[in-house]
């Protein structure tokens, strides 16, 4: 691995109100709607054999009290310019976008990622970066001639003898390989008017389940008695904030067994995604559906008794609530945890 470290050279900075004025030379650099910051790197040769993995521009806040900024402020890739003859009228055009920086405190150093396939085929020129915003909220940091060197913007550039083996693409659904051709489970789901759980030879809470937040917001000191049901449940513990995903498990041996959900929220629609001994039932999580009731029943019945592992991964459900088994079925001490891998996108 190879770490360039990259000096700032030529830096300046352009002021609109006086567009046709050279400034001169500054300890600082700004970033405003009528001020933009130009700076020039002359980057070394890529090293034989290796490829540039990562790209960072490092900058530090002065120690001004307006130095930090709440506006978006675009990193960007330009021409080359005369420190002597810069202007707003002739400043370089920007190029490409590298980066952006937004949200900084004063007198703190950033080291901003930087796009990575616009600099690599760059190496051995020289380039111009400007950092300029359409916001109203003043970003000044120190500039290549500040006394104290170790607080001048630089680039640093890593070269690593890497191979992209893969690239994770989510775009599109991935591939069902691990969903069930047998043993196939009928599935009924109903929302009840009453919240009393009814029909059960044995009730059995949550916390007797592996019971995994598998996303979303983290549940922290929302577990409380639940009077109606008479055992301790989980909620998410804000209004309208998104509920987790969670996945409970129990280990059965049997046909039949029973989900059952008390009602929290007026109208969720849950969606729910059953698995048996690890393969999925249907190839994606089905919504359930339930627009009003107070309790959700989905129950699973079996062609044959045997023991499986079942798992319900549900979202936006009321998590108030216990799973209940029948008489022909008997519930045995739930499985150990195992790691998970989640992948959440949008």
């Amino acid at each position: 691995m190879t770490v360039q470290n990259v000096a700032c050279g030529d830096n300046r900075y352009t002021n609109s109100t006086a567009p046709t004025v050279n400034q001169a030379q500054s300890g600082q650099l700004h970033s405003l709607n009528t001020l933009s910051a130009h700076m020039e790197f002359t980057l070394p040769a890529a090293p034989g054999g290796e490829s540039l993995v990562s790209a960072e521009l490092q900058i530090r806040t002065t120690t001004g009290t307006t130095a930090g900024t709440l506006a978006v402020h675009n990193i960007s890739l330009t021409g080359l310019f005369d420190p002597a003859t810069i202007t707003w009228n002739n400043k370089p055009a920007n190029m490409a976008l590298l980066a952006t920086l937004s949200e900084a405190t004063v007198d703190t150093p950033y080291s901003i990622l930087l796009d990575r396939n616009t600099i690599s085929p760059l190496a051995g020129t020289t380039i111009g970066i400007a950092i300029d915003t359409t916001g109203t909220d003043n970003l000044t940091f120190w500039s290549g001639t500040f006394s104290t060197v170790a607080f001048r913007p630089q680039l640093v550039l890593t070269y690593a003898t890497s191979t992209i083996v893969s690239i994770m693409d989510f775009s599109s659904d991935p591939a069902v390989v691990d969903t069930l051709t047998t043993d196939i489970p009928t599935v009924t789901a109903t929302a009840q008017s009453t919240s009393t759980i009814v029909g059960a030879a044995a009730i059995i809470p949550w916390t007797d389940s592996k019971f995994t937040f598998r996303s979303g917001i983290p549940v922290v000191g929302a577990v409380f008695p639940d009077t109606l049901l008479g055992n301790y449940t989980t909620r998410y513990p804000n209004s309208w904030g998104s509920p987790p995903n969670v996945c409970h498990t129990i280990s059965i041996t049997g046909t039949t067994v029973e989900f059952q959900f008390k009602m929290a929220a007026a109208a969720p629609s849950p969606t729910i995604w059953i698995h048996v001994d690890g393969k999925k039932t249907t190839a994606k999580p089905v919504q359930a559906g339930f627009t009003s009731g107070s309790r959700f029943v989905y129950k699973l019945v079996f062609a044959t008794s045997a023991t499986r592992i079942i798992s319900v991964d549900a979202s936006y459900l009321p998590l108030q609530g216990v799973y209940t088994n029948t008489a022909d079925t008997v519930v045995n001490a739930a499985p150990a945890a195992e790691p998970v891998i989640i992948v959440q996108r949008d």
